[in-house]
């Protein structure tokens, strides 16, 4: 679904590059963050539709921000998406305190990446 914000962090310039580039083409108004802390503020700020994170990063680890994110009622229904290192697994319990509804092993397809952040957005807004 074209058009929906997204947030997208991560301290390896070429992914956000790269990703960035590719959602706009398919429509969507992204903005770009470089660690979880300045990531929380944008979207405590402006809630977006989807955000993306990686997991390790400086400042605020992905899953730090996106517990966070959950705790805090101005987004804590904005759904994550969250790339990993090879074989990096969340439990079930940790999952249970964030939003992130899928975890995306490096190296991922930035096409499966869009078709997730597609169908969770019209998920979204039929609900």
């Amino acid at each position: 679904m074209p058009g929906n914000r997204i947030i997208l962090v991560d301290d390896e310039p070429f992914i956000t590059t790269t990703l960035a580039a590719r959602f706009r083409k398919a429509g969507h108004d992204v903005t770009v963050a470089c660690n979880g802390a300045d990531a929380f503020d944008l979207a405590v700020q402006n809630p977006p539709d989807v955000l993306i994170t990686d997991y390790q990063m400086p400042v605020l680890s992905g899953y730090e921000m996106s517990v966070k994110l959950k705790a805090d009622p101005r987004t804590a229904n904005v759904p994550l998406l969250m790339l990993t290192a090879r074989g990096h697994h969340l439990s079930a319990e940790q999952l249970a305190l964030t939003n992130i509804k899928v975890l995306f092993p490096k190296p991922f397809s930035a096409l499966e990446l869009l078709a997730k952040v597609n169908e969770i957005c019209v998920a979204k807004a039929a609900a």
